[in-house]
């Protein structure tokens, strides 16, 4: 069982390399903070994971595993940890799969290795070689399912887009149902004192009725569809017209604030608004298409096809040029005066209702003070351009 490739020297040195390159990697594409701890807090536990099961790593292997392989596994395993840990929620059914998997692989493996009697040596080197081997299997079964875990994770949030979706079914035909006062019931859980009460899923519920109220004002002729998934700091969604969805940040959903996830949502769908403004205005002929009340469609139509996009506020001039774009100002004028109407739409109702207690105050105040937020700007945009 001794397999040493390396000098004990270059084990550790490869070892925290390794370590080194996969926490950049993660960070990058993956990290997340722990539920209910800070982003720092969070950091520290993953760099705790990492250390702790890399130096148990080493104490056990440094004296006959010192490979490559021994390395790679040993660095895997703390991510694997980690993903469990923030993503479990997020996609629970694969998450239990992997883990049940991973449970019933290494029992096997300790049955088997347990169960086969070896012939030589003596009963001190049996020992020691079953405990090796069992080491050996535990390490790389471990390995195999933070391995597989994460690449399940990469294609569901960057190929699939999505880390959860609603179960509310997004509308292909719009009337009277999807109007605010036919779907109060709902409405009214974007109160803040109900909507911090409400699950993950359930609060996708919400929103994806809210597109489709939204969808039905704006006289969309196609279901939009919304997700969450891990998008970049400070961006809060955008719309993808190819396939009409809205993708939004689970930071967003999760962060409590229904004014600023209300906000996003409708700036999303008034984007899907224009998109339809755009489809229409470019089916006419020349003509037609040079008439002063299309001329909001012929600038969105420009904007679309050349859009201007602001991922991170580091280039001033870079966000300004996004900022300043007619099809982001009218997003945003749009988006504020749509919450408002909510609010006060949820206000009426509940005075009509009987409700006189303290908390029927201002809800456009109470917009206004919670979307005012430290370290902005926050970005929703538009995912593709269009093509001509």
């Amino acid at each position: 069982m001794n397999r040493n490739m390396l000098s004990v020297r270059d084990y550790i040195i490869e070892t925290l390399l390794w370590a080194i390159a996969a926490f950049v990697w993660y960070q990058n594409l993956f990290f997340t903070n722990i539920e209910g701890k800070t982003v720092r807090r969070s950091n520290v536990i993953l760099v705790g994971i990492i250390a702790v099961i890399i130096a148990v790593n080493i104490i056990l292997t440094v004296s006959w595993n010192r490979t490559s392989c021994s390395v790679v596994a040993s660095v895997l395993i703390p991510y694997g940890v980690y993903a469990y840990i923030t993503y479990a929620k997020y996609t629970p059914g694969v998450c239990r799969i992997i883990l049940w998997a991973a449970v019933g692989i290494c029992a096997l493996a300790l049955l088997c290795i347990f169960a086969v009697r070896l012939h030589t040596g003596s009963r001190r080197k049996r020992v020691i070689r079953k405990a090796r081997m069992a080491c050996s299997a535990l390490r790389f079964t471990g390995a195999a399912a933070s391995t597989t875990l994460i690449i399940c994770l990469f294609c569901n949030g960057y190929v699939d887009a999505a880390l959860f979706s609603p179960d509310e079914k997004p509308s292909s035909s719009y009337g009277e149902e999807y109007t605010v006062a036919a779907n109060m019931d709902t409405v009214l859980l974007l109160q803040e004192e109900e909507w911090l009460d409400l699950s993950l899923e359930k609060r996708m519920d919400v929103l994806q009725c809210i597109c489709n109220i939204e969808g039905n004002y704006l006289g969309l002729n196609r279901e939009v569809h919304i997700d969450a998934s891990k998008l970049e700091e400070n961006l809060l969604g955008f719309y993808k017209d190819s396939d009409s969805s809205i993708q939004i940040s689970t930071d967003l959903v999760e962060s409590g604030n229904p004014y600023e996830t209300l906000n996003a949502v409708c700036h999303e769908m008034y984007h899907a608004g224009q998109a339809r403004y755009i489809e229409i205005f470019e089916s006419l002929d020349e003509d037609a298409q040079r008439s002063y009340f299309l001329y909001d469609a012929s600038v969105y139509a420009n904007e679309f096809r050349n859009y201007k996009r602001a991922r991170t506020a580091d280039d001033v001039s870079d966000y300004l040029e996004y900022y300043w774009q007619r099809c982001e100002q009218d997003a945003r004028g749009y988006a504020q005066k749509a919450v408002t109407d909510y609010y006060n739409r949820i206000l009426e109702y509940l005075e009509q209702n009987g409700n006189t207690s303290d908390k029927l105050v201002s809800y456009n105040q109470i917009y206004r003070r919670r979307t005012t937020v430290k370290g902005g700007p926050f970005i929703c945009h538009i995912a593709e351009k269009r093509k001509p």
